[in-house]
């Protein structure tokens, strides 16, 4: 999702999919289906019940998809299935990462240049995905409105994977709801301007170039805005985390909170560190029943945590 100018240096030549598909069976996405539906929430992402609940089947989806003969598929399946590897690994990265302060523009946006896909022994990060392979190979302007960088300001992740037997008109519906949310976009039809999200300014080249972008948008949008001027909102890339679904969050608010098997125990052996979210599952007299990732419940002092939430 995020814009790069340098060159990555991946050939085509050696990426699968290149020299198009000759039509094997789609491959299946029933797991991201059910991944996608039970923690994608008013169009934002609960990473904390993810993480733990389905961090493990999130893995083993993304190993699944790495074994994918793409040479073999259509074109819209194979589309359909980078778009899939792009969100799953996304998600993937960001439970691996998550803390009180994350965000997908932490380290200077490195969460986009790391190696984080895998296809057989070739490794490729998600800038390659879509600067190297997408934009190259499939020439498809809608692929901005179905890759999800987990910031507030990106197109909101769908509660379903992408298939090739409906790709394009779930595309043109992704694009028609993205384009006529104020929150991401806003036409002013009084002053007779568009202010677009920035995607269309980094990738106005996909759109035709700067000045086809309001004749692009306006295959989406009620009325004619083919003569507008085009304006472009700042990019939040806070991330798209969606609040509890019940009970609440707190963060570690000092440098290394010990863990114990019980309310005021001796502590067992593992600490939580300054800035971890952790979901809290009972309070009792000062303490707090916590909820850690691969360890199960243990319990932390309240004094040591802060209530934590995303606005």
């Amino acid at each position: 999702m995020l814009r790069r100018v340098v060159s990555l240096g991946l050939s085509i030549a050696l990426w699968p999919g290149a020299a198009g598909g000759a039509g094997a069976p789609a491959p299946d996405h029933a797991e991201l289906d059910r991944i996608l539906r039970t923690h994608v929430r008013d169009e934002r992402v609960d990473y904390l019940l993810l993480r733990k609940h389905d961090g493990e089947a999130l893995g083993r989806y993304l190993d699944g998809l790495s074994r994918v003969d793409v040479n073999a598929l259509h074109e819209r399946e194979r589309l359909a299935l980078y778009f899939n590897l792009y969100n799953a690994a996304m998600l993937r990265a960001v439970i691996d990462r998550f803390h009180a302060d994350y965000t997908p523009a932490e380290d200077s946006w490195s969460v986009f240049d790391e190696p984080l896909i895998r296809f057989g022994e070739r490794r490729l990060s998600l800038n390659a995905l879509e600067h190297e392979v997408l934009r190259r190979e499939f020439r498809e302007p809608r692929l901005h409105v179905a890759l999800v960088c987990a910031a507030r300001s990106c197109p909101p992740l769908l509660p379903r994977a992408y298939r090739g037997e409906d790709l394009d008109a779930v595309l043109d519906g992704n694009m028609r709801r993205f384009l006529r949310d104020p929150t991401r976009n806003r036409i002013d039809r009084k002053g007779r301007r568009l202010v677009l999200s920035r995607l269309f300014d980094w990738y106005a080249e996909d759109f035709g170039g700067p000045s086809a972008v309001a004749a692009w948008v306006d295959r989406y949008v009620d009325g004619d805005v083919t003569g507008y001027a085009v304006e472009f909102l700042e990019y939040s890339w806070e991330l798209n985390l969606a609040p509890p679904a019940a009970g609440r969050w707190v963060a570690i608010d000092v440098e290394r909170s010990p863990l114990r098997a019980g309310p005021g125990d001796a502590a067992g052996g593992g600490e939580a560190r300054r800035g971890e979210v952790l979901e809290v599952l009972e309070e009792r007299g000062g303490w707090l029943r916590v909820d850690i990732p691969g360890g199960g419940a243990v319990w932390v002092g309240a004094r040591d945590t802060r209530p934590w939430s995303l606005r």
